[in-house]
């Protein structure tokens, strides 16, 4: 007698739950035969007009932009009267041969331009390499150079305080050359 009593209930309980989506079924079908009235009388117009727009539409809601992406993306809700927010279903449309060759054809020339702008930064990168070994050689050129005038200089310097000894009748002064008292080497 319990199961009885206890499946009364539950049917009672699902009499009412489905009685209540008939109901709510109901409005919904006439909701949607008054929009489909609507829209059948505003079916043929070359201009939207302010009395068409406040017929169709009972609320606009536009949520707070995102730019969490980088772009700027914004959610626009349109809230139908009769309807409410109707949201039309997402249709993938296959492609035309002329839109995917398109399509295709932007895509190598993203990759060409890539490979470019690849090929210009490493010649940009060798002439940098270059100029700066050039320079390299320049300034140990230029070393060199200095040091070898350095060299000259006091080797003239040496000669003519020999020259001088012989001629006062001295004994010439017997060093030996140190380069690192005449020139300094940058490194």
């Amino acid at each position: 007698m319990a199961d009885y009593d206890g499946e009364q209930t539950s049917l009672e309980t699902s009499i009412t739950d489905l009685q209540n989506e008939i109901d709510t079924w109901g409005a919904d079908v006439e909701k949607t035969d008054k929009f489909i009235e609507l829209a059948n009388r505003y079916t043929d117009f070359a201009e939207l007009s302010d009395e068409m727009v406040n017929r169709f539409i009972e609320r606009i809601v536009v949520h707070e932009a995102d730019r969490s992406t980088g772009q700027r993306k914004q959610h626009v809700e349109i809230h139908f009267n009769f309807i409410g927010n109707f949201v039309p279903p997402i249709m993938e449309i296959p492609l035309m041969p002329k839109e995917i060759a398109k399509l295709q054809a932007e895509k190598e020339e993203v990759e060409r331009l890539e490979q470019e702008r690849v090929a210009i930064q490493k010649e940009k990168t060798r002439l940098k390499n270059l100029r700066h070994r050039q320079k390299l050689r320049d300034d140990a050129e230029l070393r060199a150079s200095e040091n070898a005038k350095r060299k000259e200089q006091y080797a003239q310097k040496r000669m003519a305080e020999y020259e001088q000894a012989i001629a006062e009748g001295k004994i010439p002064p017997r060093t030996k050359y140190k380069p690192e008292q005449t020139c300094k080497t940058a490194i």
